[in-house]
């Protein structure tokens, strides 16, 4: 004999394949709204414990949606869905609702943040992918830093310039920093990193757009004493006017 657990949930899951809500298989259901009518019933009784782990319950299924790009509306009518099937069971009460109505709240903010983390990661994902990297005539190449200094997106950008670098045979190479956040520790080990690296010996890196290059530099010289000649250069003048003075330099 089926127990009224088993009969809720059960009615909640062919109230949400009807509705075409139903987010997971029938046994992942299971575990999830089973979890919410436990849940549910001990902080109706005024476990406070009880009502803090149906919300953290309740918000991490709408994160994950909201992370899969699926609507709010269908985590919205998973609530509602939720709120019927108890009221057809006799469950009802000002506990309940108020219960439910937190639910509806917590719902809509969590697949709120989990739609945004997913849009941030897109857009850091096509930050990392398509800055730009640029030849300038056969002996430059330039690369543009756009966005957060973390190691994902500086790690991917040097990668892509160093590779055109040595592919182009150039000597030097340029990455501008001008539309990135400000340098940090972790852009500091990089550039360290890369002097101390075997293709330091091959291509010269040079960075434009810093904000202080007084202040980069001291950051520097704390992680290593001294840096090879000709591995890195910190440019006090911008892109524009340090390619003005390689042109002239090409020319002359």
């Amino acid at each position: 004999m089926r127990t009224q657990h088993e009969r809720l949930i059960e009615r909640w899951i062919e109230k949400a394949k009807a509705a075409r809500v139903l987010t997971a298989s029938a046994e992942g259901a299971k575990t999830m709204f089973g979890g919410w009518f436990e849940r549910l019933g001990e902080a109706a009784d005024g476990d406070a414990s009880a009502s803090a782990e149906l919300y953290k319950m309740a918000a991490l299924h709408a994160l994950a949606l909201g992370s899969q790009g699926k609507p709010t509306s269908i985590t919205v009518m998973q609530v509602l869905l939720f709120e019927d099937t108890l009221a057809e069971e006799g469950f009802e009460s000002p506990e309940i609702r108020g219960l439910v109505r937190e639910l509806l709240r917590v719902v809509a903010d969590a697949q709120t943040v989990g739609h945004a983390e997913r849009l941030t990661g897109r857009h850091l994902r096509m930050l990392r992918d398509a800055s730009p990297v640029v030849r300038i005539g056969t002996d430059l190449v330039v690369g543009f830093l756009i966005g957060p200094m973390d190691r994902d997106n500086i790690d991917a950008l040097f990668g892509r310039v160093m590779r055109e670098g040595v592919g182009a045979g150039v000597r030097c190479v340029v990455v501008d920093v001008r539309g990135a956040e400000p340098d940090n520790a972790t852009f500091h080990d990089t550039l360290v990193g890369y002097a101390q690296s075997e293709v330091a010996g091959r291509l010269e890196l040079v960075i434009t757009g810093l904000a202080n290059v007084v202040q980069t530099a001291e950051s520097i010289k704390t992680l290593i004493e001294d840096i090879p000649p000709r591995t890195l250069t910190l440019e006090t003048r911008d892109l524009a006017d340090f390619l003005d003075a390689w042109l002239v330099c090409k020319e002359s």
